[in-house]
């Protein structure tokens, strides 16, 4: 049975100096799960990768060291989340934005 990414919530970062920003899409199966903490908390550190590494596509992200742990990548870290919250969870979008580059 396929299950749905039908719920979930949209990310920001802008670094401190204000140069660049990331915003990603994050993609989960209930609103139970979209609104707990720990899920905005992933968001939030997704968001803090894309603006640090900055990946092209999303297939880029998830192969990427996690920037707090490089024992992991990010594919790693939402298997942990996924493993604690039962559901499918997924990055649908990215977007990184440096000031002054078109």
């Amino acid at each position: 049975m396929k299950r749905d990414v039908k719920a979930g919530s949209i990310f920001s970062y802008v670094h401190h100096n204000g140069s660049i920003a990331s915003l990603i899409e994050l993609s989960c199966e209930t609103d139970f799960v979209s609104e707990n903490e720990e899920f905005k908390t992933l968001g939030h550190e997704i968001a803090i990768q894309v603006a640090s590494l900055k990946p092209k596509n999303i297939k880029d992200l998830i192969e990427q060291e996690y920037v707090k742990d490089p024992s992991k990548k990010i594919k790693d870290l939402i298997n942990d989340y996924i493993l604690k919250f039962g559901e499918k969870i997924v990055i649908s979008k990215i977007l990184f934005w440096e000031f002054g580059i078109k």
